[in-house]
């Protein structure tokens, strides 16, 4: 099975993207190119269901389509750090600039420094304007433009074509970055394993079981045999529609409970509209409590079976008329519904863990610091302290969360006594 990639970008960064397609198998390409980054979401929207996973031209329409939840399609992006601003610095000292004037746009003042430092460059005189979701390219080129006609820099390298084109207008020395072709085959790759990853979980089975609290020991009443017959006739027919929303087979267990079989992908959708639990009570005798529903992920049947009787055993515990989730590997999640046990926000912490190229463990850790600590700002030498870690891999987590839109600057901290002052970060997670 070849996993469908949607490309997102201008023609010329889609066309880049096309011509490195042929180095990574089961991989086919839909070119989805834009004339202004904010075409991204509508782009999208319109070919979601075609798609198994999306990968972003750069780090800005990656940024100005997360705030539109990527339409639940796994995404990932080409970065451009690493050998691509190398590339990019290179290409500026070529046109003559001097990489210890310039302004620079869309990265993280800690990727910019810990490049200057690994090349043993001066970066004092550099100037960095991160990008930040609803930054336009009006606000790229102002910054470039003011330190270019102040004098406080030689030119510009921007990752932006729409502010590159403005700037180049003006009479701007301006360099605009491009992906390395190596960055661009990894990122292929990794929207790949995205996507067989999202068909693999999407195909899992999922059961359900339901239980009618109070349906029993309705049955057990002689005086209103006839009438608990036609009022479980009635009860069979609102569980057959709510199992048609599900895509499931409906199979009764027992006078109070049915147990519903269909994939994850099936249940994920309904999760995402927000699963709304049959209401019975008004089909029933006023001694029905209420509906407990317990859903179960597994890999077979017997699994996911178990899973959704773990799942109906917590429901019985939290009261009637919720539901709980447990995944796979034994996740739950619970009362299902908005906040921050929902399966969306697993989801979402799972795509930003991707975004950032951490691990959701650690991605735990930071956010149990923050907690620990009752702020979400910290420095890199906070994270170094309480994590036991290096400084340098304390810098390269902190550029990666800011990198991946869960970090931005927040300022900076005199430190108690003798001392530089420290850039500090506020968490976004």
């Amino acid at each position: 099975m070849s996993i469908v990639v949607g490309v997102i970008g201008t023609h010329q960064t889609v066309s880049g993207v096309l011509q490195q397609g042929h180095s990574v198998p089961g991989v086919t390409l839909l070119p989805l190119p834009y004339a202004s980054e904010q075409e991204a979401p509508d782009l999208l929207a319109a070919e979601r269901h075609r798609l198994h996973a999306v990968l972003y031209a750069g780090p800005i329409p990656y940024a100005i389509n997360r705030a539109h939840g990527h339409w639940g399609v796994p995404a990932t992006y080409v970065p451009f750090t690493g050998s691509a601003f190398l590339k990019g610095l290179l290409a500026a000292e070529r046109a003559g600039m001097d990489l210890g004037r310039l302004s620079i746009d869309t990265l993280s003042p800690a990727a910019v420094t810990e490049t200057y430092t690994d090349l043993g460059l001066d970066c004092q005189g550099v100037h960095v304007l991160e990008y930040v979701p609803g930054m336009r390219a009006k606000d790229l080129v102002e910054f470039h433009y003011r330190h270019w006609a102040g004098g406080t820099a030689c030119g510009g390298l921007t990752f932006l074509k729409t502010a590159y084109d403005e700037l180049a207008a003006l009479g701007v020395p301006v360099v605009r970055q491009t992906a390395a072709p190596g960055a661009i085959r990894a990122a292929l790759r990794m929207a790949r394993t995205m996507g067989e990853s999202a068909v693999f979980r999407h195909k899992n089975i999922a059961v359900g079981i339901l239980h009618l609290h109070g349906m029993g020991e309705l049955s057990l009443r002689h005086d209103w045999e006839y009438g608990f017959q036609e009022a479980k006739l009635r009860v069979h027919e609102a569980l057959l529609e709510f199992s048609r929303r599900i895509s499931a087979s409906l199979v009764p267990l027992g006078p109070d409970q049915y147990a519903f079989y269909t994939t994850r992908g099936a249940v994920e959708e309904q999760l995402q509209a927000g699963l709304e639990l049959p209401d019975l009570a008004h089909l029933l005798d006023r001694r029905f409590r209420g509906v407990r529903l317990g859903l179960g992920f597994g890999h077979t049947v017997h699994q996911a079976e178990k899973h959704a009787r773990s799942a109906l055993l917590r429901a019985g515990e939290h009261g009637d008329n919720c539901s709980f989730l447990v995944t796979e590997d034994g996740a739950v999640t619970g009362p299902l519904g908005p906040g921050p046990s929902s399966p969306a926000a697993e989801a979402h912490r799972e795509e930003l863990a991707q975004a950032c190229g951490l691990s959701v463990a650690t991605l735990n850790r930071i956010r149990a610091l923050a907690a620990r600590n009752g702020t979400p700002i910290l420095t890199v030498a906070d994270l170094a302290r309480e994590l036991s870690l290096s400084r340098r891999s304390a810098q390269r987590i902190v550029t990666s969360l800011t990198q991946g839109g869960a970090a931005r600057p927040a300022g900076r901290r005199r430190p108690a006594g003798r001392g530089r002052p420290q850039v500090t970060y506020e968490l976004l997670l």
